[in-house]
């Protein structure tokens, strides 16, 4: 896949995640075939679907942010670092996990 493909997957991640869309990997999988995708690739891909929305579903804000900044672009990603530590800020929590990398 190229990079403008893996974006779209990661945003359709993020959208599912989001909206609470009940679709599981082998939903995923299957769409992914009838698409044309070949099967192996599809099952790769419903696998990381399925890791993703788990690790969106179990994870804190800081570590679902944490998943949205890996998908997303990196102007993305340094607008969430920005808006947590403003967040940690305005709490009063600054040097707690403000040294957080992602």
């Amino acid at each position: 896949m190229n990079n403008y493909a893996w974006e779209q997957y990661h945003e359709f991640i993020k959208y599912t995640h989001r909206y609470r869309v009940r679709l599981g990997d082998d939903d995923v999988r299957e769409s992914l075939i009838q698409s044309g995708v070949r099967k192996e690739v599809a099952k790769e891909l419903a696998n990381i679907y399925l890791h993703c929305r788990n690790v969106l579903y179990r994870k804190s804000k800081w570590e679902r942010n944490n998943l949205y900044a890996f998908l997303n672009t990196k102007k993305q990603k340094e607008i969430l670092i920005d808006e947590y530590r403003k967040e940690i800020r305005m709490r009063g929590l600054e040097g707690h996990h403000t040294n957080l990398q992602l």
